[in-house]
């Protein structure tokens, strides 16, 4: 069982509260109890999933919708970029390890083709923290034409942000 530190001030310490949080001891606590400390950390915004992600996303600022290659179905639109993988914002839950076959329409300035079509695999999918509509998918591509990764190098240049992208919470939102 973790202990409690005291600041010299006799206040409890904001980091040590936070590591402590995170370092309970959960082998005696039933799976019921792992779900739902799992799901208050992650609403606290505690990373808890380990970055995988080798090369860095940006908040992608142009609203491009991605469709399903093969139904002409909206998937979602896109909201960070990498040059490895993208980020959806979607009606649909979509499982991880789905291999999709997608498509972007483009625009005059990227390419002079319409749109591309790719293969990417869901790597994870959560509920929208905000909109409990939306599901948030992270995707990486698994086939694209040299061709069609040029042009995405080039959508992540002039649309995505020069800053990474970080993960939304309650205060980006005007409301708040």
């Amino acid at each position: 069982m973790a202990s409690i530190h005291i600041c010299r001030t006799g206040e409890f310490s904001h980091q040590i509260w936070q590591r402590l949080t995170l370092e309970t001891d959960f082998s005696h606590h039933s799976l019921l109890n792992l779900i739902a400390t799992y799901h208050i950390l992650s609403m606290k915004g505690a990373n808890i999933m380990p970055e995988k992600r080798k090369i860095p996303r940006r908040d992608f600022t142009y609203y491009m919708p991605v469709m399903d290659a093969l139904t002409k179905q909206l998937v979602g639109y896109l909201t960070d970029i990498s040059t490895g993988g993208f980020r959806l914002d979607s009606l649909k839950q979509i499982p991880p390890q789905a291999d999709l076959q997608l498509q972007i329409q483009l625009t005059p300035d990227i390419a002079t083709k319409e749109f591309m079509v790719f293969v990417a695999r869901s790597k994870w999918c959560q509920q929208d923290r905000i909109d409990p509509n939306t599901f948030n998918v992270g995707f990486q591509i698994i086939n694209m034409s040299p061709t069609d990764l040029s042009i995405f190098q080039r959508m992540c240049e002039k649309y995505g942000s020069q800053k990474p992208a970080k993960t939304k919470n309650y205060n980006d939102y005007l409301w708040r």
